[in-house]
This record gives C-alpha cells, structure tokens and sequence, in this order.
C-alpha cells in the first residue's frame, strides 16, 4: 500500500495519532505530512513501513514511534528515505520504547542521532542531525547557533565555513 502527498493536521480533531500502521507489511508513505496530532503523527506497530520525505510536527507525544504493542507479532520495522523534517517539542521525532524487542529503524542517509534510555531504561530516541549550513544566510540573526556538526563559536566563523565550503566545491 502507497499513501502520497498527503497531509494530516489534527488540530481541533479526535486527540489520536496521525497515521496508526497495525500489523501491515509492505507500507509506503511518500511526501507525508503529519502534524498537530494528540498523540503520535505515525505509529509502526508490529508493521513493515518504509518513509520517503517524511515531515512531522508538533504532535503530542512525538514525530514517529516504531514499536509492538501488547500481544502484537513482530517485528516492527521502519525505514527512513529521502529527507526528513521534524519539529517535535520534547525531541522524539523517531522513538523505540524497548530495544530489547524486534523492533528496527534503518536510517538509510545517517540523517539520526540516537540515544539510549532518555526517557525510560531501554529506549532509543533518534534525533534529526541539523545538516552544515550552505549559505551565508542560514548563518544570519543568530542562526549559526542552531548548527552542531559543525558547531560554530559565532556568525563569522560560519560565515567562513560557507565560504570555504563554496570555494573547494564541497557545499553540502
């Protein structure tokens, strides 16, 4: 199944999650937009889903989790194509509740970072990586602040990394 273009904004809606996958395999959401949901903007329970150009914001309790719920086969898998955009208050754009089970995210462009146990013992969080600026503008009104690889000390050194970058051909 192919779900494409599409967008859901759960504001003023039912306080659910976006888009609840349940023991489905072969699922692809292309260019999907899931936002202002109560819960979830995308639930992989027991499921085999691959997103291509995924975009999540402000859902209650996180972009996407990737888990088993009670009684349910596994495993649950999800694979991340394409470019990623999360805008998540409490950092769970991809989260696992419990590693120890099979349960999966394949991070096909090493766009994550992960962490263990944030929130409970056992977890995992995957936080979109900021990619390094390409334009002089992105590091304008204090927005080289927002960059951590590299991390910059101030406007004139990202300024410089850009520059640099654009002159070696290696612009990101």
């Amino acid at each position: 199944m192919t779900v494409k273009d599409l967008t859901i904004d759960g504001t003023g809606g039912t306080n659910l999650h976006g888009i609840n996958v349940y023991e489905a395999t072969g699922v692809l959401l292309d260019n999907v937009t899931l936002e202002n949901n109560g819960h979830n903007g995308l639930v992989v329970n027991g499921s085999t889903v691959t997103v291509n150009n995924i975009t999540t914001a402000n859902n209650g309790w996180g972009g996407v989790d990737v888990d088993l719920g009670g009684g349910v086969p596994p495993p649950a898998v999800l694979t991340v194509n394409g470019v990623s955009h999360h805008n998540e208050a409490y950092g769970k754009d991809l989260y696992v509740d419990d590693t120890s089970k099979d349960v999966s995210v394949i991070d096909t462009n090493s766009q994550y970072s992960t962490a263990d146990s944030v929130f409970a013992v056992g977890d995992r969080v995957y936080t979109l990586v900021d990619p390094a600026p390409n334009t002089m503008n992105q590091c304008k009104n204090g927005g080289w602040e927002n960059f951590s690889n590299p991390e910059f000390k101030n406007q004139g050194q990202c300024v410089s990394y850009v520059q640099s970058n654009e002159k070696a051909g290696k612009r990101n």
